[in-house]
């Protein structure tokens, strides 16, 4: 959830003592938006130096979407 002090991680409840994480606690949006970043470069970076991989990945994943929005 994002908020004015960043995103607060989702894995916190406010039922009694949440077992993923007990305590609350936020994440600064720079390094959320840089981890975004970061990851989306590695992936142009990697599409450009093995396309044909690349693709195929692509078109992988897409068919297994469809078939499970299918069943």
């Amino acid at each position: 959830m994002c908020s004015a002090y960043g995103y607060t991680c989702a894995n916190y409840s406010k039922t009694p003592m949440s077992a993923l994480c007990p305590t609350q606690h936020r994440i600064n949006e720079s390094a959320v938006l840089n981890l975004v970043f970061d990851m989306l470069w590695a992936i142009a970076d990697y599409s450009k130096n093995n396309r044909i991989e690349f693709v195929r990945t692509v078109q992988d994943m897409q068919l297994s979407r469809k078939f499970i929005i299918i069943f």
